[in-house]
């Protein structure tokens, strides 16, 4: 369930339940650093992991845009439930568990914890950059701003901090007044976007695994 949507008849990822438990392994060895196989993700196509430097600053968690984030006691939720409450998911008809589990037998984060892994997070400081201002920087910032890529991804946070409708997607009616929303169409399958942050961007690894190469499903090999 983890890593599948069996709620669909054409699940690209049930090939995983063909698979042996060395096939399995060899796809979880070929993720490439930086990259994470998570709930609701998928195992053959595993998504960046997204920078938890200046998390302070962002207004919105995963790369969608799922989670708002207003104040501290949102990233606490949000630990909260990537940690333990995915289990209870539901999708229409389909339920993760059904019936659901008893609360008695399952671990509970208290608020103590979860505020002090956000003070946590919220203290992190990116490290001195190795790289010198030189010419190719220079030029670089020129095409930077000439081409205007500062309406995305503004300085300093080098994001926008708002949500992209896909091409398409009309919000509802009051949605937009509730949620920033910047209107510039993209090709994308899915309905809303966040605005990455290209702040440290030297750091990350690529945004996904398929932009390097989509995985065999038999081999589980991705290029180092």
């Amino acid at each position: 369930m983890a890593f599948g949507v069996p709620w669909l008849a054409a699940d690209p990822n049930s090939v995983i339940e063909r698979m042996s438990l060395g096939e399995i392994a060899a796809l979880h060895d070929a993720v490439p650093p930086g990259l994470a196989v998570r709930v609701n993700t998928s195992l053959l196509y595993p998504p960046q992991i997204p920078s938890l430097i200046g998390l302070q600053d962002i207004r919105y968690f995963d790369h969608t845009g799922l989670i708002r984030h207003r104040t501290i006691g949102d990233l606490m939720r949000y630990a909260a439930l990537v940690q333990g409450a995915v289990r209870f998911d539901r999708f229409l008809d389909f339920r993760a568990h059904d019936p659901l589990l008893d609360p008695s037998t399952q671990m509970r984060y208290s608020d103590e914890q979860l505020y002090a892994l956000a003070l946590y997070l919220y203290s992190l400081k990116p490290p001195p950059n190795p790289n010198k201002f030189d010419a190719r920087a220079k030029r670089g910032q020129e095409i930077f701003e000439s081409e205007g890529c500062g309406t995305c991804h503004t300085p300093p946070l080098y994001t926008n901090n708002k949500l992209t409708p896909a091409k398409g997607y009309v919000p509802p009616e009051g949605q937009s007044t509730q949620i920033v929303i910047f209107y510039v169409w993209k090709q994308t399958r899915a309905w809303r976007w966040r605005r990455a942050k290209e702040r440290g961007i030297t750091r990350c690894r690529p945004f996904a695994a398929c932009a390097i190469e989509v995985p065999s499903a038999t081999t589980g090999q991705r290029p180092r």
